[in-house]
């Protein structure tokens, strides 16, 4: 079931504002990624949490995916690292012995939890932290309609964060051309229609540089 979303006590700011990762070396380049080491290009998706919620940061670690080294039917793994020890990297531990997938992108905590929520390909679901497995949603995140087109099906996802203030999750599907903006319900796991006004599911994301086009990920500034 899904949690009950519960305020932080950070004073809320009149305006927040949703950053994009653009075009960051977080894609898959194959090899196998032992504990104590990553290697360039291995991770595709990463978050920071700790003890007693993602907020709390009492023992603030990273949560990676890595596209490498995985096993139980896929090559993803999720991996800790110790953001307190120098040089970074240098404490990395596996948890289990793959998430059993081959296409997550992003991942995201539930604000105030140790619920970490990840997209893998067009199916959104959660990522056991401690057997490091993951479980997808009967359903796919599914199709919107928006400014670029109708129907265009939320195939690849690969940026995922929540609104830590209203519990909103915000999701980006990669395309060839620009990117699409979309929100997604965490308890269903499908786009939630009409999100950005009456018949539009999605927004498109307008690149700053002409070709930078692809968004990695995201995360909003509160």
């Amino acid at each position: 079931s899904t949690p009950t979303m519960t305020q932080p006590t950070l004073g809320r700011t009149a305006a927040r504002f949703l950053f994009v990762l653009l075009a960051l070396s977080l894609a898959a380049c194959g090899g196998r990624t032992q504990p104590g080491e990553i290697a360039d290009g291995d991770i595709s998706a990463l978050q920071i949490g700790g003890g007693g919620g993602p907020q709390a940061l009492s023992v603030p670690v990273w949560y990676i995916v890595a596209d490498g080294g995985g096993g139980g039917g896929g090559n993803d793994w999720l991996l800790t690292v110790d953001i307190t020890l120098a040089p970074p990297g240098s404490d990395t531990k596996s948890i289990g012995a793959g998430t059993g997938t081959n296409n997550i992108e992003a991942c995201a905590f539930w604000p105030g939890t140790d619920i970490l929520y990840a997209t893998n390909a067009n199916r959104l679901g959660t990522i056991n932290t401690t057997t490091g497995v993951f479980t997808g949603m009967t359903n796919t995140i599914g199709t919107g309609n928006g400014a670029a087109g109708n129907n265009i099906t939320m195939s690849d996802v690969d940026g995922l964060t929540f609104d830590p203030f209203t519990g909103e999750l915000y999701g980006t599907h990669r395309r060839s051309t620009n990117d699409l903006l979309i929100k997604i319900d965490p308890a269903s796991g499908q786009i939630i229609k009409d999100a950005f006004g009456t018949g539009v599911d999605y927004v498109v994301i307008q690149d700053v540089q002409s070709g930078n086009d692809d968004i990695d990920d995201i995360a909003i500034d509160p």
